[in-house]
């Protein structure tokens, strides 16, 4: 539900003064199902890591294929995780402007105030079901079309009907309903910023210099866990910025704009990394691990700097330009271990953290051109766009025993960006055929040394979209995604080479990143299911410990030992807004 209300006062004959004010309260739900494990008593088995590829041998195998000697085990809970937010948010602005606006000329001003309040309500629950002791649902019940398309060999796919596996466990398991208070939080954030700019516009010159002053404050309660013992906790901070701008464009020939910028720009962090509490385990009396968010996150700040060149053509458009973004506070995540020389203690903080600087720069290039019809005139109503996008990037990291290293990327960016598209519009049909290319990308996990960083290999993708206007208003549309049926490549090591044998490498589809999914209890692979197809995550084992578990949509994981499991999963988001 929004509610918006405003109007613009005429102030003299080239001024005018604008006021704007709106309350709106929106929720999400979100559900995340994940099964109990099935098992396959008494089977043990191997595996060896090759230069290629990752060799598993179950033994004994005898019986493996049959679905009805898989049983779901009782001790094993499937979880329905809850995750409801509501927000409310209010804003109100004034913006006043003297001779700012697109046609006036000569100099100008504009200034205005802005405020907004945002609460947010984030509660985490969870059913956990379990089958009583002694009961034999076995897979062979869940299986979909009766199991024919999966293989029970260890390494391949099994497909499990998700309707017919949570009726049966909803109605005949025991739920034992939990919540989560350091997941949970109630948050109310301010934002109130003011600015000023003085503009001057003429037929050649358009410049602009302002200053824009934000500040954020925000109130959250939250809890500490510790020993199984929720403690609420409150707190407030604040946090402000002194924002800069200036941008002039010149247009120096009819065809030809030269662009010039600095600009100041804040982002703030993530709810999820300062909002929510910490979980504090002690493993024994030396060992403590610390887990959580962290209250003290403040904005990422970047200082921008652009040059451009445009050249307007009568039937196309080129640019290039170069920007630079030199940026304070980069948020990653880290584990740092602390000793206690006294007691002997060694504790484990793992949250993330503000890094001490990055800085990113690039080349872009970017190209159209809307008349082919001096080639042929069946290419009347065509156009070819293309860009190119060259990132290097730095970003300052702390190793875990506090030293420190640079990564050669920020987070999520890749080494370059490659985009063309082809269009076709003329009557009533229209289409276009669009290809994408991403470089290898840094992916945020930050490890103990940069051997255990995370990168996205590079990908690509072809899209294509063909419509009919068949009267006005009305279009018909087939689409296509993806048609080079890419795959997100997640890779560590120090070659970032799935060929790599300290590496682990992960597969998904586009077109988003995601984490390790594999629980390291055990030598653990896992699958990850996208629509109607479990699709592939892994065939690298886990080893060790430390690597972050994820969450899949819908996996199935396949344990070497003590015995044989299987965990069918879900993620069913709903959204209403009232």
């Amino acid at each position: 539900m929004t509610a918006t209300a405003g109007g613009e006062v005429k102030v003299g004959d080239n001024s005018k003064l604008k006021l704007v004010g709106s309350v709106e309260k929106s929720n999400h739900d979100e559900t995340l199902e994940n099964g109990a494990i099935y098992t396959f008593g008494g089977l043990a088995g191997t595996y060896a890591i090759g230069e290629n590829q990752v060799d598993l041998a179950l033994n004994p195998a005898n019986g493996l294929s049959n679905s009805a000697n898989w049983s779901a085990n009782p001790a094993s809970a499937a979880v329905v995780t809850h995750l409801p937010m509501t927000d409310k948010v209010y804003t109100a602005r004034a913006d006043y402007s003297f001779n700012s606006f697109p046609f006036s000329e000569g100099l100008g001003l504009s200034t205005g105030v802005n405020w907004r309040r945002l609460h947010r309500v984030f509660n985490q629950s969870a059913d956990n079901y379990t089958l009583p002791s002694g009961s034999a649902y076995t897979l062979d019940k869940v299986l979909v079309d009766g199991g024919k398309r999966s293989t029970f060999d260890g390494q391949g796919i099994v497909y499990v009907d998700h309707d017919a596996y949570w009726n049966f466990v909803r109605a005949n398991g025991t739920n034992n309903r939990t919540t989560s208070p350091t997941g949970s939080f109630d948050l109310t954030e301010d934002v109130i910023a003011g600015y000023g700019a003085v503009h001057y516009n003429s037929d050649i010159v358009h410049a602009l210099a302002g200053v824009r002053y934000e500040k954020t404050a925000f109130d959250n309660a939250t809890a500490t866990l510790r020993a199984g013992v929720a403690t609420p906790v409150s707190f407030h901070r604040s946090y402000d910025y002194l924002l800069p701008n200036v941008q002039a464009s010149v247009d120096v020939l009819p065809v030809l704009r030269l662009k010039a910028a600095y600009t100041e720009t804040i982002a703030r962090p993530t709810f999820t990394t300062f909002a929510q509490g910490l979980t504090i385990n002690n493993f024994s009396s030396l060992n403590v691990l610390i887990r959580g968010s962290n209250p003290d996150l403040k904005a990422r700040h970047a200082k921008n700097y652009d040059l451009a060149v445009e050249s307007y053509l009568s039937h196309g458009f080129l640019s290039a330009g170069l920007f630079r973004k030199d940026i304070s506070g980069e948020i990653y995540f880290l584990t740092t271990t602390t000793n206690d020389p006294t007691t002997g203690v060694a504790s484990q903080l793992s949250t993330p953290y503000n890094a001490a600087s990055s800085k990113v720069t690039g080349l872009e290039l970017n190209a159209e051109w809307r008349d082919f019809t001096g080639l042929t005139p069946v290419l009347d109503g065509v156009t070819l766009r293309a860009n190119y996008t060259r990132l290097w990037g730095r970003l300052g990291v702390l190793n875990a025993n506090g030293s420190g290293r640079t990564i050669g990327a920020l987070n999520q960016q890749p080494t370059y960006i490659a985009n063309a598209m082809a269009v076709y519009d003329k009557g009533p049909f229209t289409g276009s055929l669009s290809y994408a290319r991403r470089g290898q990308a840094f992916n945020g996990g930050v490890g103990a040394t940069a051997a255990g960083d995370t990168y996205i290999q590079s990908y690509d993708s072809l899209d294509a979209r063909i419509a009919v206007r068949p009267v006005t208003r009305i279009e018909v549309f087939v689409a296509a995604r993806n048609l080079t049926n890419s795959w997100w490549r997640e890779v560590t090591g120090v070659n970032r080479n799935h060929r790599d044998p300290v590496g682990k490498v992960l597969y998904r589809r586009c077109p988003v990143p995601v984490l390790n999914p594999c629980r390291h209890s055990h030598a653990t692979c896992s699958w990850r299911r996208s629509s109607d197809r479990c699709l592939p995550v892994g065939r690298v084992p886990c080893r060790g410990t430390g690597s972050r578990p994820g969450r899949p949509a819908r996996s199935i994981s396949i344990t070497s030992t003590p015995g044989v499991a299987m965990r069918p999963s879900s993620s069913r988001p709903t959204a209403r807004r009232s």
